[in-house]
């Protein structure tokens, strides 16, 4: 009786063992993968910080930008809603 509960006990280890294994080799992945996320997402997006406030000419002409930007957002919208219906039904 001794020896079975040994062999149950030991085996049970073994099984411990390996579920714990393949719990950190799968969280390992998960960790390699987010990082890799990460960096792309680092390596895309380019920051510009300035050590000084705008000058009122540079200030209006990026204001211009984002206002003309906003008058032509509904022409760009209509544009992708079309050819995301055009994508739609050709299917």
């Amino acid at each position: 009786m001794f020896g079975t509960l040994l062999a149950i006990a030991l085996i049970a280890g073994i099984l411990g063992v390996v579920v714990w294994i393949s719990l950190w080799l799968s969280r390992r992945a998960d960790q390699k993968a987010y990082e890799a996320l990460r960096q792309s997402q680092e390596t895309s997006v380019i920051r510009c910080t300035r050590d000084r406030y705008l000058t009122p000419a540079e200030a209006g002409k990026y204001n211009a930008i984002r206002e003309q930007i906003e008058q032509e957002k509904p022409e760009i919208n209509a544009h992708i809603q079309e050819q995301m219906d055009r994508n739609r039904f050709s299917l």
